[in-house]
């Protein structure tokens, strides 16, 4: 057997596999962001793996995070396997933690106390403008705006964005306020993060000692191991909001092509893409956590330092929010097209939290009733 590696870069990459699966030159086996999972399930590109995984081979269903393989299943189909997944967490200075005299993150964490209150506290003492020339020596946090993490606030506020069965939007109420709100203000009111649209480069502030905190997945470990040189950081659960602790899980699967004309043998690879050995090979490049369910792939990535917090990745699994594929709706136009351009509204301080949520849900509402078309 031989195998063709066919890398492509991140800009159009999603273009580039429609266009191989509608000229039906996909690949054996491709890498799908986790949200576009569904989109292309949906238009029957994709082969169901179930039946091997059911045939005695050396994958089960349980052999993955159950939260991550219960987004994948259809109607008691799965179109491929995780290749890797990352919650969202905390990075800090642990350094300029000490040097104000704060307790460290995890610590707290420990003693579950790391809060929406202390984050803000901590954010606040960590702001500094020494010389009092209005621009700061050093920042509380940096916070991206996307949707990983507005709704972050909004879910451990209390809200969400869509009920349970994913038909209805759900951002009108006074949770989802409150989330954003929160947010809003760590930019215009406390003035703990860089407001959004400022020229600030978030990983060159962190990587000089800068920056107090950031939230990322576990991708930014391999950057922050070169370049986050003369200062000691670590990395801790997100902090708790009024309705308990929340978080992401991100995942990207492997999927096999349903035109292959070689399924067993593609499937025989796919294993091992995903046995612990591969599995152990991620932890090494520190990119993101092994999706096995397996104690020997855990090990690898807690040795794998620094970090030195590596269960903090670990630790937000069981109550994190799994990146959706939802087969209610057609993601890339839930969330690009509408959700994204409102929620960018309120962090730019063109509309409020509260006219976001009296407004959102007439314009996400109709796109349930178009499903995945």
């Amino acid at each position: 057997m031989s195998l063709t590696y066919d890398p492509a870069p991140v800009q159009g990459y999603g273009d580039k596999a429609l266009a191989e699966f509608s000229a039906g030159t996909a690949p054996d086996i491709i890498w799908l962001p986790g949200a576009s999972y569904s989109a292309y399930a949906a238009k029957g590109v994709l082969l169901d793996v179930m039946p091997y995984l059911q045939a005695g081979s050396t994958l089960t269903p349980k052999s993955f995070y159950a939260n991550v393989m219960n987004e994948m299943t259809h109607e008691g189909k799965i179109y491929g396997l995780p290749r890797d997944v990352s919650t969202e967490v905390v990075y800090y200075n642990a350094d300029l933690f000490k040097a104000k005299g704060l307790t460290d993150p995890s610590d707290l964490a420990a003693k579950d106390q790391w809060t929406w209150e202390a984050f803000l506290s901590s954010a606040q003492a960590l702001t500094t403008d020494e010389n009092k020339d209005g621009v700061n020596d050093t920042w509380g946090c940096s916070i991206t705006v996307w949707w990983a993490t507005y709704w972050y606030f909004i879910l451990a506020a209390g809200g969400n964005l869509w009920n349970k069965e994913r038909t209805k939007c759900t951002l009108n109420t006074p949770e989802v306020v409150k989330g954003m709100q929160f947010m809003c203000d760590l930019f215009h009111t406390h003035k703990v993060a860089p407001a959004p649209g400022a020229q600030i480069d978030a990983a060159a502030l962190f990587n000089t000692g800068k920056l107090g905190m950031l939230f990322s997945g576990r991708w930014s470990v391999p950057g922050l191991r070169k370049q986050a040189k003369g200062f000691t950081w670590n990395v801790v659960e997100m902090p708790k909001g009024p309705a308990g602790k929340a978080t992401f899980l991100f995942w990207g699967p492997y999927a096999v092509a349903k035109s292959t004309k070689n399924p067993d043998a593609t499937w025989k690879v796919l294993e091992q893409l995903c046995s612990v050995e591969a599995q152990i090979k991620i932890a090494e490049l520190g990119t993101n956590i092994p999706s096995r369910d397996d104690e020997t792939a855990r090990q690898a990535v807690l040795k794998s330092t620094p970090p030195a917090n590596n269960k903090a990745f670990f630790d937000g699994i069981p109550y994190a929010t799994v990146e959706p594929a939802p087969w209610t709706v057609n993601m890339d136009e839930f969330m690009w097209a509408h959700l994204d351009p409102a929620a960018q509204r309120v962090f730019t301080k063109e509309i409020t939290p509260q006219k976001f949520a009296d407004t959102i849900c007439q314009e996400l509402d109709p796109l349930f009733a178009k499903g995945l078309k």
